[in-house]
């Protein structure tokens, strides 16, 4: 957390700390949040693992917002940083300031509040989000120690008030080490970097970093927006009589099988393969927004006092969230068999698979379409077959058939009788269900 920029209160901040440095640092009550009343406490100066304290390398300007949401800018003067907090009851606790520069009060009074806070909601989305990221993967209520080995939490807490402040800033545009540049309003690329770089919290950094890059990744067969969410069908499998459908996730987003929420529908995770199965199909297409919840700890709670002091944030919240839509297949197989008997034929007039053929047309006498061959096709409206032929087990199967009922008929070679036998039918009535199979069977005497 920055200390006032104004030169005016160092003398006030300075006493502010060693009258608080003695208050005990202990983890937030778990009711602390919401709608709870706090005040705000300074906790010392940040000493790295290598004994030195944390500061900026130079002035420069910095953008703050206003209370109607508009923008404007100040001047940082370089000083040293010190930890800022909460305090309730004689207990403090560190968090992390989600807004740089502003002015900072010890023992204003500050009320909790949640996503819904104001100065949040001014915030672009793309900001709310990348910071909720920061606090998920760096300094949040929850952390004890630092992960990084060779550093320590003030190492780890002042990397992750880098980072935010880096956010808030708008110079950070992305999470590579090197995605930064100067803002709109003048604020340096590299200012709040410089106070790290080359120190134990550098290693802090590059963690955090690397961590959040990883937490943003999404499922492949996901959206980021509901208006670019995919949409998957779920097939039915007679053996097993589920719709189910398995989803690869080519980004290798680790997303845990319990992000997604479908109801009436079980989904279950083997290394990057996704499975989705239900018993009852889905009624038409099923939206559906799902949220990564991949971690535990103290819900995200902004910090904001009535006298425009800096805004903070202590807990966490995955802000991840993506979209994907999935329906049950309205399509269904039709399966043709051919029973040959042979009762009036001798060798010389026998007839067999290579001498027939059959055609299907849908209820508006269309003839469908296909591609495949012998035995086994799939329905498709730019196929190129029309006549389907029996495979060695005198069967043929058409899959993906829309929903339906058809008229089958079995032709000879020569497009009108059947050669050298006779037949009881050469047309039948097959009905196609989703998720089901249509049979019929052709015998002839």
């Amino acid at each position: 957390m920055k200390k006032n920029k104004f030169k005016k209160l160092a003398g006030l901040l300075l006493a502010a700390v060693m009258t608080l440095a003695a208050l005990p640092i202990q983890t937030l009550a778990s009711e602390w949040g919401k709608g709870d009343n706090v005040y705000a406490a300074m906790l010392g100066n940040y000493i790295g693992s290598d004994g030195k304290s944390y500061g900026d390398k130079r002035n420069y300007t910095f953008m703050y917002y206003k209370s109607d949401g508009s923008e404007g800018t100040s001047t940082r003067y370089a000083s040293t940083h010190a930890k800022l907090g909460i305090s309730k009851n004689g207990i403090t606790q560190q968090a992390i300031c989600i807004e740089a520069g502003v002015a900072y009060n010890t023992g204003s009074s500050y009320v909790g509040e949640d996503n819904s806070n104001t100065y949040l909601r001014n915030l672009p989305w793309e900001i709310q989000q990348s910071l909720k990221y920061a606090l998920l993967c760096g300094f949040n209520s929850d952390t004890k120690s630092s992960p990084v080995s060779g550093t320590n939490l003030d190492d780890f807490s002042f990397a992750t008030q880098i980072i935010v402040w880096e956010i808030q800033q708008q110079l950070r545009t992305g999470y590579n080490k090197g995605d930064l540049s100067a803002n709109k309003w003048g604020t340096p690329a590299k200012v709040y970097y410089e106070q790290l770089q080359g120190r134990p919290a550098e290693k802090c950094y590059d963690y955090i970093l690397g961590k959040m890059k990883a937490y943003s990744v999404v499922p492949s067969f996901t959206g980021r927006a509901k208006v670019t969410a995919p949409t998957h069908t779920l097939k039915y499998n007679s053996s097993t009589k589920k719709y189910s459908l398995t989803l690869t996730d080519e980004y290798n987003s680790g997303m845990p099988a319990s992000a997604f929420n479908i109801s009436g529908v079980t989904v279950t995770k083997s290394g990057n393969k996704y499975t989705f199965s239900t018993t009852t199909k889905i009624s038409g297409t099923k939206s559906c927004t799902y949220k990564a919840n991949r971690t535990s700890g103290d819900q995200l709670v902004i910090w904001k006092s009535s006298n425009g002091s800096q805004t903070m944030a202590s807990g966490i919240d995955d802000p991840v969230q993506f979209y994907a839509n999935f329906k049950t297949s309205d399509l269904g197989t039709a399966q043709i068999k051919k029973v040959w008997q042979h009762n009036n034929d001798n060798s010389s007039t026998k007839a067999d698979n290579s001498d027939i053929y059959f055609t299907v047309k849908n209820s508006s006498g269309t003839a469908i379409k296909a591609t495949g061959s012998a035995g086994s096709y799939t329905y498709s409206a730019s196929g190129s077959v029309t006549k389907f032929r029996l495979n060695s087990s005198n069967t043929f199967s058409i899959k993906n058939m829309p929903t339906g009922t058809y008229t089958v008929s079995e032709y000879g070679n020569d497009g009108a009788g059947i050669p050298y036998y006779s037949r009881n039918s050469a047309s039948k009535t097959v009905t196609v269900t989703a998720g089901g199979t249509g049979t019929g069977t052709f015998t002839n005497s």
